[in-house]
């Protein structure tokens, strides 16, 4: 069902959605959007970053658009330029930012704006300003349009509208205005200036820092003064400050300070004639000195005061120092027991006798410290403010400008007076000192020893947007807000100001002020004070409250003449109020100022608040203003929260024509309010919303919460007024009954209209309609509607039969269900259907091989899980987005597509649509490769390439690709492996052929591909490293004693592995070991002196082991050599000990055969070996001292164990670790085990003492004895 809250937003949306984006957008021109009547083409200019608006101006461009960027300049149109068009470029928002510094900082800067326009046509559009040293934004002439911009964070006003005579005509239309006035923003506040030489100019007030960061404020310190009227200020050695003391310029009303702030913990009031102090540390407040205590009178003011400094011993107490005084009247105190009458320009001195617990004055006496006379200032001359300069001398300001001495001091000055002379000089000369925060007034200094001065004083505060001598101009869709003056202002000399449609809030002042102004339209703004801390001040309240809300005053002007005329004529019309201490208010300074002729009417005043009830007054009319022939009718007044309905200030109004009625109260107003009001209402108003929220720091407030309802005591209570013919919303009032109270018309006709809306669009289709008003049946197809006549209020339905294949849903725009309309009166509802056509989703699945029975598993997401072999299913569904998945099968290769370019994943099925998705199941292939040799098992690894991977395979093996894609062309190839040939290499099971370099996979196929290889080369594939004890060559291939020769079996071939000339050997190598690392060590057959890695020649015996290291790995020409063993360590000693065999375990273990029989040590005892045997050498440490251990079993070779090898000579080794077999080679021709062999063939032993002939050197063209042995075996 539809809530009255909605009811009309059917005809006054488009206002209410204009009227919401106002209250949403909290900085307008930082975000404008190119308006859409914006065209590039009629730029006479464009003004880029980095240029010169002003420049653009002066070149007198008429119309200059200005692209996104930052612009440091201050702007001015002057008058003779009229008709200029100033207006963003619509690529970002062109800043115009004062930096702080402009339009500058002298006091003469401050009737300044950073833009000025001057000139009578000019329209400004789009840009933000901000950081104006003094104002924002001037408008000084007639026919000027600022509209889509945003002012803010300016020192002081934010949009002044203002000539020298009366302008008119001029619009300001949808800007933000904001955080302006800062100057005011921590009053009361302390200002330091730094010293920067000793003239009445040379200090230096930075913009930098004082803009946000005063030397103290007492803003957030409960001190509820808007200025002090007297200050001192004390230090701790380390420059912290630990008082500020302050006085107060308060005569009548007392201010208060909470328990929460004060240092006894007790609440407090104090007056002018008080002075206080404030300790940082700790944020309290103690009333230093009480001057009622000590016989000044009520309403005395201590104008200023100086704490003095004389020597502490000379003081009765250590708080008691003296305090100098002026006052702001004639005051009588007692001096010496009489009464004495003070003047405004005399100076007393306090002097302090007691203090109490809280550094309290409790005694103390006055004295006469200088008469007026005495210092020579006029009888007119109020002294305001009152220091010491750190010389001594005495420093005074006045409360206005005068002659003192013979010098001219304005009232932001500070003269000093020369005690010892005696005479006057200007020392602080205010007004030309550049942003001297209080060029206007300056009411309290101290400076400290440096001569830093600390200022405070009254700035004058201002307003936010505001209409001076204005008349015939508008305020529209503006947000005003977080200003520290008034924010909305239609003052002095404006006559027929509109202020509409505007969004105002948390201003630190009025919101909506009204001051002396005449037939001002006030209308359709919302208006409305948060819980925001920062605006709400105190007064002489003892709780802190919010600005006014709509305020109508008309100020004294003191000093202005003539003064303008009154306020009159006001209307104030269909405007929300909400949480501000007074919603609306009206007072006045001078006599007749109030209401003349004025409409208060169709508002809504809801909520005022504060901290507490103290202050708060919803409605305040005070007693002093008039109310003549003036209306407060038709309002609607909501008071839910703790405060006054409404209260009457005083009790000498006369009321006599002012019309009250026709109000509503949601609580009973008192029994003085009017009695006898006609036509008024009490009780709940019944809204929308029934508790409409508070505004919080933050937030907004919805127009809409305080629309009636139709049970309101509001509806049609109100009274028929020519002035108000729309509400809040310009919806027009009475055109179907009397009018209502409040803000919003609720209004009593209505109808339904029913629309049909068919997807795919266009469709032919048509629905069949019935409802319980006329016309009843009836058909629509789409795009078609159906409206009902003139309805009365009540429920109705309507209904649409169902059609096969299509899914139809209903909405009606106010919330109700179709079948139940609540048609309230003078609406309209519309009821859309929308009926969407099913789609087909069709699954089909194909299989290869063909025939494969192979089922796969679907799942339809939404929908069902379901299985298909090679077949195709069919989904009737609802358009919308679905997930077709299916289920990962091994060893099958799955693609899918659908015709509408989807991924099944995710199909956009649209109402009506035909979608087939394909599925192909491909059945993966593989291919198995085998080895076959000749002869069979013959060992030796051959390498494979192939397109999905290599290999290797030994004799007999076979390699299985595993799945692989079908459809691809893949290759399997051989690497050729020296000493064998390939006789076969054919596939079968490719249908496509026998080749193994392209073998065509196709879905569910496996391939056998074969591989045989011949041997081409007879004996073991090895490759053996010998020496020889005498030169010799082979197959054309030169050796000498010490060389190492390589023969390859597999392929035939001899080569010179190692040159022993190169590395300086000479003479025979009994036998040498290859290592790992590249080197090899040598057993030389006789002394051998040899050079190491430092050149110096090594004598390596044939009892010991060399090293040789190549200069670089792999390259065996050049190095040098090295200890590894020195055998005379490890008891080989003897020629017979000398060592002419030479192999190394895996494991590091030397196997050693000596020339004779060798005795070494084990566990200290004898070992001993013969020339057929292989000893163990366990090497502990290694090079020239060697230790170790030796054996001969189990990791040794015995040669007694074999038959006929004790006859021998053992002369080369090596140890097979992957065999546990012992090559060897013996002295002479052989007879060993029953095998018969010479010096060139090798003996291959087994662990197991088996022994055959391995290899023989001489079937490779060898014909000398082998002494030396390494063997690479091909597995």
């Amino acid at each position: 069902m539809k809530t009255e809250k909605q009811i009309s937003r059917l005809l006054t949306w488009p206002i209410l959605l204009l009227f919401l984006s106002l209250i949403g957008a909290r900085q307008i021109g930082a975000a404008r959007a190119l308006s859409p009547s914006f065209d590039p083409g009629t730029c006479d200019v464009v003004v880029n970053p980095g240029e010169s608006i002003q420049s653009a101006i002066n070149a007198n461009f008429l119309f200059i658009c200005v692209r996104g960027g930052v612009y440091q300049e201050a702007i001015v149109i002057p008058g003779s330029k009229p008709g200029r068009t100033l207006v963003a470029y619509g690529d970002g928002t062109p800043v115009i930012d004062g930096n702080k510094h402009l339009p500058g900082g002298l006091p003469a800067h401050q009737s300044l704006a950073l833009v000025e326009l001057q000139a009578t046509g000019t329209v400004f559009d789009g840009f933000e300003v901000r950081h104006s040293s003094s104002r924002g934004l001037d408008v000084s002439a007639g026919n000027v349009t600022v509209r889509n911009s945003s002012v803010h964070d300016n020192w002081s006003t934010g949009i002044l509208l203002r000539g020298s005579t009366q302008i008119s005509n001029v619009l300001v239309e949808n800007n933000a205005v904001y955080n302006n006035l800062l100057k005011v923003k921590h009053n009361p506040a302390i200002y330091r200036g730094e010293r920067t030489g000793s003239g009445a100019t040379d200090w230096v007030f930075d913009p930098e820092v004082n803009w946000d960061t005063p030397f103290w404020s007492g803003k957030g310190v409960d001190l509820p003064e808007s200025s002090l009227n007297g200050m001192s200020l004390t230090f701790n050695d380390d420059g912290n400050t630990t008082r500020v003391y302050a006085g107060s310029v308060r005569s009548d009303k007392p201010g208060n300070i909470s328990a929460e702030y004060s240092a006894t913990g007790q609440a407090f009031t104090y007056s002018g004639n008080d002075i206080l102090f404030h300790d940082p540390t700790v944020n309290k407040w103690t009333l230093f000195f009480k001057g009622s205590d000590f016989g000044l009178a009520t309403g005395a003011v201590i104008d200023a005061f100086q704490i003095e400094s004389p020597p502490p011993e000379t003081l009765p107490c250590p708080s008691c120092r003296p305090i100098l005084m002026s006052f702001s009247a004639p005051v009588t105190i007692q001096i010496a027991g009489e009464s004495t009458t003070i003047g405004h320009g005399d100076l007393v001195r306090f002097s302090p006798s007691a203090v109490g617990q809280w550094d309290q004055i409790t005694a103390g006496e006055f004295t006469l410290y200088m008469s007026a006379t005495d210092l020579g200032l006029g009888p007119t001359i109020n002294i305001d403010a009152l220091d010491r300069a750190p010389d001594g001398r005495l420093l005074i300001s006045v409360a206005a400008d005068a002659i003192v001495g013979n010098q001219l001091v304005d009232k932001e000055d500070l003269a000093a007076y020369d005690e010892t002379l005696p005479g006057w000089s200007l020392y602080f000369d205010g007004d030309q000192i550049p942003y001297n925060p209080f060029a206007d007034d300056l009411t309290a200094a101290w400076l400290d020893s440096n001569g830093h001065i600390y200022i405070s004083g009254d700035p004058i505060g201002g307003s936010a947007l505001a209409f001076v001598e204005a008349v015939d101009s508008v305020a529209r869709g503006n947000q005003v807000y977080n200003n520290y003056g008034e924010g909305l202002v239609s003052g002095r000399f404006s006559e027929r100001i509109t202020l509409e449609n505007n969004v105002v809030f948390d201003n630190y002042h009025a919101n909506l002020y009204l001051n002396s102004t005449i037939a001002p339209l006030v209308q359709r703004n919302l208006v409305y004070c948060t819980d925001d801390p920062a605006f709400r001040r105190k007064g002489s309240s003892v709780s802190y409250i919010t600005a006014p809300g709509i305020q109508i005053r008309d100020e004294s002007f003191v000093g202005l003449d003539p003064k303008p005329p009154l306020s009159s004529g006001q209307v104030i019309v269909n405007n929300i109020v909400v949480g501000c201490s007074v919603n609306f208010g009206v007072s006045t300074q001078r006599t007749g100022g109030g209401m003349t002729d004025a409409l208060v009417s169709n508002n809504v005043f809801a909520n005022a608040r504060g901290q507490s009830a103290i202050s708060v007054n919803n409605v305040q009319l005070d007693d002093a203003a008039a109310y003549v022939n003036s209306r407060f009718v038709n309002n609607l007044i909501i008071q839910n929260t703790p405060g006054a309905i409404l209260r009457v200030q005083g009790a000498y109004s006369d009321f006599s024509t002012f019309t009250v009625a026709n109000n509503l109260y949601g609580i009973a107003p008192p029994a003085s309010w009017f009695p006898g009001e006609a036509g008024r209402v009490v009780g709940n108003p019944n809204l929308a919303n029934p508790t409409p929220p508070l505004p919080a720091m933050g937030g907004t407030v919805d127009p809409d919460d305080y629309r009636l309802t139709y049970a309101s005591p509001a509806l049609d209570a109100g009274q028929s007024l020519m002035e108000v013919t729309g509400d809040f919303a310009a919806y027009a009032r009475g055109n179907d009954g009397p009018v209502d109270i409040g803000a919003f018309e609720l209004p009593h006709n209505g109808r339904i209209i029913v629309v049909q809306r068919s997807f795919p669009a266009g469709s032919p289709q048509a629905f069949q309609f019935t409802a319980n008003f006329l016309p009843d049946p009836f058909d629509l197809t789409d795009g078609q509607e159906q409206p009902s006549a003139i309805l009365q209020a009540g429920t109705y339905s309507v209904t649409s039969a169902p059609v096969d294949n299509w899914t139809t849903t209903a909405i009606c725009d106010d919330g109700s269900p179709p079948a139940a309309i609540s048609l309230g009166p003078n609406e309209t509802v519309i009821c859309t259907f929308t009926s969407v056509e099913k789609a087909r989703l069709i699954v089909t699945n194909l299989i290869e091989p063909a025939g494969d029975p192979q089922t796969f598993a679907f799942a339809l997401t939404p929908g069902e899980s379901f299985t298909l072999g090679a077949e195709e299913r069919t989904f009737v569904v609802e358009p919308g987005t679905y997930s077709l998945q299916l289920s990962p099968l091994a060893g099958w290769v799955q693609e899918a597509t659908c015709d509408n370019g989807d991924n099944p994943n995710g199909i956009s099925l649209d109402p009506g649509e035909w979608v087939n998705c394909t599925f192909t199941q491909r059945k993966m292939g593989r291919i198995v490769v085998t080895k076959q040799t000749t002869p069979p098992d013959t060992p030796s690894t051959f390498s494979f390439t192939a397109t999905y991977g290599d290999f290797t395979l030994h004799h007999g093996q076979s390699h299985d690709s595993g799945l692989l894609v079908p459809g691809v062309t893949h290759s399997v190839t051989e690497a050729p492996s020296p000493g064998w040939d390939t006789s076969v290499a054919t596939c079968t099971g490719d249908d496509d052929g026998s080749d193994p370099s392209s073998i065509t996979l196709d879905p569910g196929e496996t391939v056998f591909c074969s591989f045989v290889n011949v041997r081409t080369t007879p004996g073991p594939l090895a490759k053996f490293y010998i020496t020889a004890p005498v030169k010799g060559s082979v197959r054309g291939i030169a050796y000498f004693p010490g060389d190492i020769l390589l023969y390859d079996n597999a392929i035939d071939a001899w080569t010179l592995y190692f040159d022993a000339s190169n590395v300086g050997i000479t003479k025979a190598i009994n036998d040498f070991a290859l290592l790992d690392d590249g080197s090899i060590l040598v057993v030389f057959a006789a002394r051998t002196k040899l050079p190491d890695q430092n050149g110096t020649l090594q004598t390596f015996e044939p009892q010991d082991i060399a090293r040789f290291v190549p200069s670089q790995p792999g390259n065996l020409s050049a190095g040098w050599f090295e200890w590894y063993i020195d055998g005379s360590d490890v008891d080989l000693t003897t020629s017979a000990e000398r060592i002419d065999a030479l192999a190394v375990r895996p494991d590091g273990k030397l196997l050693i055969s000596t020339v004779g029989a060798a005795t070494v040590k084990k566990n200290g005892v004898n070992l001993k070996a013969a020339d057929e045997d292989l000893l163990a050498f366990t090497p502990q440490t290694t090079g020239q001292t060697t230790t170790g251990t030796w054996e001969l079993l189990p990791n040794g070779f015995d040669g007694s164990t074999l038959p006929g090898m004790a006859a021998e000579n053992v002369t080369a080794t090596w140890f097979d670790a992957e065999t546990a077999t012992h090559y060897l080679t013996v002295t002479n021709n052989f007879k060993v085990n029953g095998l018969s062999g010479t010096n060139r063939s090798i003996l291959a032993v087994t662990s197991a003492g088996s022994a055959t002939i391995y290899w023989d050197a001489t079937a490779a063209g060898f014909a000398g004895a082998i002494t030396g042995l390494h063997i690479e075996i091909t597995r």
